[in-house]
């Protein structure tokens, strides 16, 4: 089993590096496991460091559309966490100072 995933990722790199516009990444897909390439790579200033960020992508486009909806589910529901957790504050200091 393990040696086929092997040569799947080996015909994967074959596939995108003969490819001259798509860079590759050493990442792999959290759901399907194929590797990602790069989409994107850019770079800015922050606190007076040059940053470079890179987004990568599944190859598949079906996976990556269900990936980003996983982490948007993730992400709103940190949001929602967090904002609770800060109207249970804001409550806790008003009965504070009621008292």
């Amino acid at each position: 089993m393990g040696e086929v995933l092997a040569e799947e990722v080996k015909d994967d790199i074959k596939k995108f590096s003969s490819q001259e516009h798509i860079r590759m990444s050493t990442t792999l897909c959290i759901r399907c496991g194929k590797l990602r390439i790069v989409s994107k790579t850019w770079s800015e200033k922050v606190n007076g460091s040059l940053v470079t960020y890179t987004q990568t992508v599944c190859p598949d486009s079906e996976c990556q559309s269900k990936v980003e909806s996983e982490l948007q589910k993730k992400i709103d529901k940190v949001r929602d966490i967090q904002k609770k957790s800060l109207e249970r504050r804001k409550l806790i200091k008003r009965n504070r100072k009621s008292k």
